[in-house]
């Protein structure tokens, strides 16, 4: 019984998984160029200011 419910819930969590997938790839595509591009540089610039950041923590705990 315990293996039933384990596999049930395996199967559920993988299709939830598959449904955002698909949803997250059609708002993609649903995007502009102008608005991916924008996107990228904006992950790009946060990316950015955490390494600078990092950079200061790791110099401040030596």
């Amino acid at each position: 019984m315990g293996v039933k419910q384990l596999e049930s819930r395996l199967c559920l969590f993988l299709m939830l998984r598959l449904v955002i997938m698909v949803a997250l790839f059609q708002v993609l595509l649903n995007l502009t160029p102008s608005q991916k591009s924008e996107n990228q540089y904006l992950r790009n610039r946060t990316n950015l200011e955490c390494s600078a950041a990092m950079r200061v923590v790791h110099r401040l705990g030596k």
